[in-house]
């Protein structure tokens, strides 16, 4: 089962998608030196150098209502979580019985 854990420490980030394919798969140590994205004049693209090759983008926002997530994978096993349990009393569970009984209803008709 999957679990998702919010974070200790509070920190920004910027999630950068890359649509194309880059025979890696491991981390990158992506400093300022190797990944320096420059935005247009008029603020609608970017562009940025990975490995050589020249990627062209642009800023999106997501739509009202959403909100995003950036997760890691751990081994890490969560206790189970409590909750509270609604509970009904004898007599309630007894009322509802009385009230849609289908043999009640055979009987009476």
């Amino acid at each position: 089962m999957l679990a998702i854990k919010k974070s200790e420490k509070s920190t920004s980030c910027v999630a950068n998608v890359l649509p194309c394919r880059i025979q890696h798969n491991g981390p990158v140590n992506a400093t300022t030196r190797h990944w320096t994205p420059e935005s247009s004049s008029d603020g609608q693209t970017n562009t940025a150098y990975f490995r050589g090759r020249k990627l062209n983008g642009k800023t999106v926002n997501l739509p009202e209502g959403y909100r995003g997530a950036i997760l890691q994978k751990t081994n890490t096993i969560l206790p189970p979580t409590i909750t509270p349990s609604t509970s009904t009393s004898l007599e309630d569970e007894e009322e509802e019985d009385q009230k849609s009984s289908p043999l009640r209803d055979l009987v009476a008709g």
